[in-house]
């Protein structure tokens, strides 16, 4: 993982105001620039702390086409507690994750509060990330993301995105949210002049995002909970670059709060299920008790299996991997060749960050997250199609607003429980002999770890399934 890291900010150039190019590590260390600018914060604070709070889900069923529009309902205590046990049975997430998620409802039903603790988000206004729950709890957040002069004058400014996150604050019981402005900006209620002030291009000011947060980290106070979570995407080769600029903003807040605070910072990333992960031996058995029968008795799908050649509905399981010591690793074959890639090397560079600063004594909350009907995915039809036919084969397709409740949850357990299976103090607890289990625990994988066929192999059969209605 080390040595992952090193050869991209070797390899990577920076190309300053003047054209120069540079290694990227070094262009860090040397000064280089584009914009020249030096950023300070600027805070919008939220409403009164309030009473306790309760943790909700936004929940009614999965996605599906013939049922596209956000939940209509929450679910909150025992009907929380119910559904998660429900997504348990399934085959939906894993008992860990369950559980955590349970852990940060109970934290809030007994009067917890997020007063301590601190997120920073690159990326804030990501439909993935975990923002407007965070603010809807209390947390602080510290956001970056575009600047908000971006687009001024047009149909979508990205103010507006600015503005959106401000409405969230404003409205957070106790919390606050910080945002990065060019130092001289003179902090204003005006909510106009400060989303078009606010925000950063991170690929073009990577550096000066990173002295603005170590400065950030030291007005801390000692006990403070910090995490920084990456939520960042971008097509193509974009998202290489956006992912190994955010990478250096992780990296100075992790050494810049491991010499300040009490605990060290965690770090946080959503994992694609879309990967290959190694998972618990229970996901491996039932994957595997699970080929040829998702149809029953018809046995089509062996029988597709056998008409394209092996090529499509193959197994999920790979042959267990033997090990020094200890037992067999399972893996699952999630990779998705659709995706490119640019979008795996993207994804690797986040597993290898994770893995340096878990092995390091941090926190990394790093967990999968389940396929969601996003808009960016759901406007091309063939992947709508694809998802209508998916749940044959084990999968519940998540609904944005849902994924985004669950996976905050088990990020705010990650940070707060200091018991969890993401501390690196608990790896000989849950097995964490490799650090590539770390990726195995509080999967919420929406059924891929237990479906007993690859994904990419799967995409015309769920798609043909559910043009013939043959859907479960």
């Amino acid at each position: 993982a080390k040595a992952g890291l090193a050869y991209l900010y070797e390899a990577f150039e920076f190309v300053d105001k003047d054209g120069a190019a540079t290694p990227f590590g070094q262009a860090l260390s040397s000064g280089a620039t584009v914009s020249g600018r030096t950023l300070q914060s600027a805070v919008v604070k939220g409403a009164p702390a309030g009473g306790a709070k309760s943790y909700d889900v936004p929940y009614d069923g999965g996605w599906h086409p013939s049922t596209p529009k956000p939940p209509v309902a929450t679910m909150t205590g025992a009907a929380l507690k119910s559904q998660l046990e429900r997504w348990v049975s399934g085959g939906v997430v894993e008992r860990d994750a369950a559980d955590a998620i349970q852990w940060t409802s109970d934290f809030f039903a007994g009067g917890g509060s997020l007063s301590g603790a601190h997120f920073v988000l690159i990326g804030a206004g990501s439909a993935m990330g975990p923002c407007a729950k965070l603010l809807q709890l209390g947390a602080n957040v510290v956001a970056i993301d575009i600047p908000g002069s971006w687009g001024k004058g047009g149909p979508r400014p990205a103010s507006g995105l600015w503005k959106r996150l401000f409405g969230m604050a404003q409205a957070s019981p106790g919390g606050s949210l910080t945002v990065p402005v060019t130092k001289g900006f003179k902090q204003t209620s005006n909510v106009d002049a400060l989303a078009e002030a606010a925000g950063c291009n991170l690929m073009e000011e990577p550096r000066e995002i990173a002295a603005w947060l170590a400065e950030w980290v030291a007005t801390l106070p000692r006990t403070a909970r910090v995490c920084i979570g990456n939520y960042t995407y971008l097509d193509g080769e974009l998202h290489v670059k956006l992912a190994l600029c955010a990478d250096h903003l992780i990296a100075t807040v992790l050494d810049a709060g491991a010499k300040r605070l009490s605990r060290p910072p965690a770090c946080a990333f959503l994992c694609t299920p879309t990967d290959a992960h190694l998972v618990p031996a229970a996901a491996a058995s039932a994957a595997e008790a699970a080929y040829g029968g998702g149809l029953r008795s018809l046995g089509l799908e062996k029988l597709f299996n056998l008409l394209t050649m092996g090529a499509k509905l193959k197994p999920n399981v790979c042959k267990p991997v033997e090990t020094a010591k200890g037992p067999s690793s399972h893996m699952v074959d999630g990779l998705s060749v659709a995706q490119g890639p640019n979008y795996a090397l993207a994804k690797r560079m986040q597993h290898w960050r994770a893995v340096v600063a878990f092995e390091s004594g941090h926190v990394a909350s790093t967990m999968v997250a389940p396929s969601t009907a996003t808009l960016s995915v759901i406007h091309n039809k063939t992947f709508a199609w694809a998802y209508g036919g998916m749940p044959t084969f084990g999968y519940e397709i998540f609904k944005q607003e849902t994924t985004n409740a669950v996976m905050s949850a088990v990020l705010v357990h990650d940070v707060l429980n200091d018991a969890g299976p993401k501390h690196p103090k608990n790896r000989a607890k849950f097995g964490v002999d490799n650090a590539l289990k770390l990726f195995a625990s509080e999967s919420v994988h929406g059924g891929l770890w237990r479906s007993p066929y690859t994904v990419d192999s799967l995409g015309e059969a769920s798609a043909g399934i559910y043009f013939f209605g043959l859907a479960k």
